[in-house]
Order: C-alpha cells, then sequence, then structure tokens
C-alpha cells in the first residue's frame, strides 16, 4: 500500500508539473491576442506552480514519500 500512496504522489506532482510546463511553453493565438499584461500573468503563474512542483517533489523525498528510482 505505500508503495501505490508513493506512486500516486509521484504521478500527480509530475502530471501538474507537466501541464505547467505546457502553458509556460505554449505561445498566444495570432488571430486572437490577449493583453500582454495577462499573457505575463499566465506564464509567471505557470512558472510558479513549476516551482511549487519540484519544491514540493524535494520535500517529499527528504520525508520518503517518494519512491526509490534505481537507474542502470
Amino acid at each position: 500500500m505505500r508503495k501505490f500512496i508513493q506512486w500516486g504522489i509521484l504521478s500527480v506532482l509530475m502530471t501538474v508539473g507537466f501541464l505547467a510546463f505546457l502553458v509556460l511553453a505554449g505561445e498566444d493565438n495570432p488571430y486572437d491576442p490577449m493583453p500582454f499584461f495577462k499573457f505575463f500573468i499566465l506564464k509567471l503563474s505557470a512558472l510558479a506552480v513549476l516551482g511549487g512542483c519540484v519544491w514540493t517533489g524535494k520535500v517529499c523525498d527528504s520525508k520518503g514519500l517518494l519512491p526509490d528510482i534505481k537507474e542502470e
């Protein structure tokens, strides 16, 4: 059961981080441009979420809440 919870936490962190990265890397629609301030806030928010995912991952890993991934 512990491994299931660990992989669940990792999956949620990776999904949220990936979606934030997609928003961060996305471009504005050239046919319907949004104001610069709104575009800036959207990108800044995505960057904050991505940073939050990294920080949460580091904290969870230090507390042993993430699975050990072995690379060979």
